[in-house]
């Protein structure tokens, strides 16, 4: 996060273009000293071979640039 700013985040599931309902996250960030924040989300779906899924992020409050960890995003798909 550049700047000393209070902003939020906001984190969903996207299947293709659609939102994934249930899949809401949001963070508020607050001090470039301090620039480490985790959202977690559990989503148990049913899903073919073929399907897009994605993270989408959206700065919904405040103006300071703010940036995923290198190698610190993840999504995780497990066949139950």
């Amino acid at each position: 996060m550049l700047g000393n700013t209070r902003t939020g985040i906001n984190f969903e599931l996207k299947n293709g273009a659609a939102t994934v309902a249930g899949t809401f996250s949001s963070l508020v960030l607050r001090n470039k000293d301090f620039m480490y924040n985790t959202a977690t989300v559990v989503k148990i779906m049913d899903i073919a071979a073929g399907t897009t899924l994605s993270v989408e992020a959206t700065r919904y409050k405040g103006g300071a640039s703010v940036k995923t960890a290198q190698n610190g995003s993840s999504l995780l798909i497990e066949k139950l």
